[in-house]
């Protein structure tokens, strides 16, 4: 009976080592000299942003027209200015020839005074026109030139004994 309990237990034990996990033995460290492991990566550099799209060119052409346009009105009224202001020295030299006065309540007045007057005030008129219109096409050139050279610039002030606005740039 003995041998046969022995064999039981025996049997029990194979199939509880079966069932174990089994360890692995590890491998002894030499003493020899082994290479460092590698050091681990540096991180991938950040990628580079995307070139900017282009500018569209429809701007600065609308800007650049309405510039033109500004300027040459501004030319073309100031024109129309320096024609009234010669009618009204030709109207000044005819009352004066006729020895006439513009002064209203004199007995001199000349009837000619009214066109006189009415083209002294017509000169001053379109030279302010034309003032406003060299305004307005000046803004438009500044912002044209602006808009096409804005991502190359660069504003830095200047501090110092005199202070003010350094503008640089790259083409």
């Amino acid at each position: 009976m003995t041998s046969q309990c022995l064999a039981l237990a025996c049997g029990a034990l194979a199939a509880t080592l079966a069932l174990a996990p089994t360890a692995r033995a590890q491998p002894t460290p030499s003493h020899v000299d082994q290479p460092a492991p590698p050091a681990p990566a540096a991180p991938p550099a950040p990628a580079a942003p995307p070139p900017p799209e282009p500018r569209s060119v429809v701007p600065a052409v609308v800007l650049g027209v309405l510039a033109a346009g500004g300027i040459g009105s501004g030319i073309g009224f100031l024109m129309l200015s320096a024609s009234r202001y010669s009618a009204s020295l030709a109207v000044v030299a005819n009352i004066k020839a006729a020895h006439g006065g513009c002064v209203y309540s004199y007995s001199d007045y000349d009837s000619l005074c009214p066109l006189y007057y009415a083209n002294l005030n017509s000169a001053n008129a379109y030279q302010d026109v034309a003032t406003g219109a060299f305004l307005a096409g000046g803004a438009a050139a500044a912002a044209t030139v602006l808009y096409l050279l804005w991502p190359h610039l660069r504003l830095t002030p200047v501090l110092g004994p005199t202070t003010g606005l350094l503008v640089a740039g790259s083409f």
